[in-house]
């Protein structure tokens, strides 16, 4: 029996005060918080824990959309192993997507100019009313067709992607090819056409080994290409080997390579490369410690007043994160992360530094699905200098910072989720110049608030909520705050 889903979208508004629309980064970390729930009330194994480790090493590279895409498949993946799907039946196809949304887009800039006039305050706002069709319909056995149509008054997108996919006893594949089109009334200039296809091989030689390989290439070109918005080609492919041990035992080694070639200008040309090796282990101890270390290396190409200048990274990474069983309902989570970054070319601007982070917290199951964390944050960040540059300019960018962490999480399978996390950071420059026009590198005090909720409240009705909220006070002026806000929420109905 066909299965037609028709959702309707009754609000969406978006409140970004520092004048950015929902990114890459935005979309990774919404999903990274529903990972984080369904990990407070699940343990994932080797195989798909794997999954999480590569998104985590791509979101340290910047790599917010492929770590997306790795984060997009353990959710499936959890949700075909929860308890209310059979294992014994195929997953029902649906033969027919079909979805209408329309809201708004809400966005509001506003920064302050100078150092010396506290008054001097710069606000844009941008209000859009949107509309937008989305379909996927079935071409033949695996092939899909997704198209996507959005307007606005700004912007008039549309997206077409025709996509394969095939599962075996030992190998899966996946095969797309799209074409996206926008244009833009109010910058005519930025208008751009995009042709992108991305390739995926999953393959299990045996019991033991899994090999993935997914390479993407995008060709995107604007009405008018600048300095600042070249025509490009981009390239990123992986190569990832995992090895498990048992259950309660992964090895991961995987090798990543992103080039980028702007067609127009030298801006924004690079070469990067990126090895690391990585373990998960399971036990009664704890349910989950994963470490992971590795090498990049990145050539780049860029422009400074006027200047084409061509540079090269290379930094050493390590993460380890450790979830201890205190008790049945009490849990000790620490995370632990540093990076050291070295270049080429040093400037004031970019000098070679060293990077640690570290959260660590308890958690405690208040009730069946429901649990409260509190614990404690810090970092700190040296910047080392080398032969030319001048020392007071490098060390006032070092800073250390000490503060609080805080949590709620509510989840169940196919129901309620609701996911709230709170910081407060203390962050200090030591080192920094006093000057009577101010400095970038004053103490501060960071707070940091994220919600996602997603609340059945009929059976075919779902309300979805996710909201963010940045302030970060500057204690050294009165004009250097800055505070930005992400707030959307939308009622889908289904039948």
């Amino acid at each position: 029996m066909k299965k037609y889903i028709f959702s309707v979208l009754i609000l969406c508004s978006a409140i970004h005060l520092s004048g950015q629309p929902v990114s890459e980064a935005d979309t990774y970390r919404l999903l990274l918080a529903e990972t984080s729930v369904y990990l407070n009330y699940s343990t994932a194994a080797p195989q798909t824990a794997a999954l999480i480790d590569s998104a985590r090493q791509y979101a340290s590279q910047d790599e917010f959309m492929l770590a997306s895409v790795f984060l997009e498949e353990f959710l499936q993946t959890m949700d075909q192993a929860s308890p209310s799907v059979s294992k014994s039946s195929p997953k029902e196809t649906i033969p027919f997507l079909a979805e209408i949304s329309s809201g708004i887009d809400f966005n509001r800039q506003e920064f302050e100019l100078g150092y010396s006039n506290s008054d001097s305050l710069l606000n844009e706002e941008i209000n859009k009313p949107f509309i937008a069709v989305n379909a996927e319909i079935p071409i033949w056995k695996q092939s899909r067709l997704q198209t996507n149509l959005r307007y606005d008054k700004e912007n008039t997108s549309a997206n077409l992607r025709l996509y394969n996919q095939y599962s075996g006893t030992k190998s899966s594949f996946y095969l797309d090819g799209a074409f996206l089109y926008d244009r833009n009334s109010l910058y005519p200039d930025f208008s751009f056409k995009e042709w992108n296809s991305r390739q995926t091989l999953n393959w299990n030689p045996d019991v033991a080994w899994m090999v993935r390989l997914d390479n993407e290439l995008r060709y995107k070109r604007y009405r008018l290409p600048s300095q600042s918005t070249p025509n490009f080609i981009r390239d990123e492919s992986l190569l990832q080997i995992r090895r498990p041990f048992g259950e309660d035992k992964l090895f991961t080694a995987q090798y990543r390579v992103d080039y980028n070639n702007s067609l127009d200008f030298d801006n924004n040309n690079y070469f990067d490369q990126n090895l690391s090796l990585g373990a998960s282990m399971f036990s009664v101890l704890f349910s989950d410690l994963t470490a992971e270390a590795g090498y990049q290396n990145k050539v780049y190409t860029y422009v400074w007043d006027d200047s084409t200048l061509h540079n090269r990274t290379q930094a050493l990474f390590w993460d380890v994160k450790a979830d201890f069983k205190l008790s049945g309902i009490l849990h000790w989570k620490t995370d632990y992360s540093g990076h050291t970054k070295s270049y080429r070319l040093k400037t004031e601007q970019d000098p070679d530094y060293w990077l640690h982070q570290l959260n660590t917290y308890l958690k405690i199951e208040v009730i069946d699905g429901g649990s409260v964390s509190a614990g404690y944050r810090g970092e700190y960040k040296r910047h080392l200098l080398s032969a030319g540059l001048e020392p007071a300019f490098v060390e006032e960018q070092n800073y250390w910072g000490n503060g609080f962490i805080a949590g709620l999480d509510y989840f169940k399978f196919r129901g309620t989720l609701f996911s709230f996390e709170a910081s407060y950071t203390f962050r200090r420059y030591p080192q920094a110049q006093a000057s009577e026009w101010g400095s970038l590198y004053n103490n501060r005090n960071v707070l940091n608030l994220n919600l996602l909720a997603q609340i059945p409240l009929i059976s075919c009705i779902n309300l979805n909520l996710f909201a963010s909220y940045d302030n970060d006070q500057d204690l050294d002026s009165d004009y250097g705050n800055t505070r930005s806000a992400i707030f959307s929420a939308e009622l889908i109905y289904r039948f």
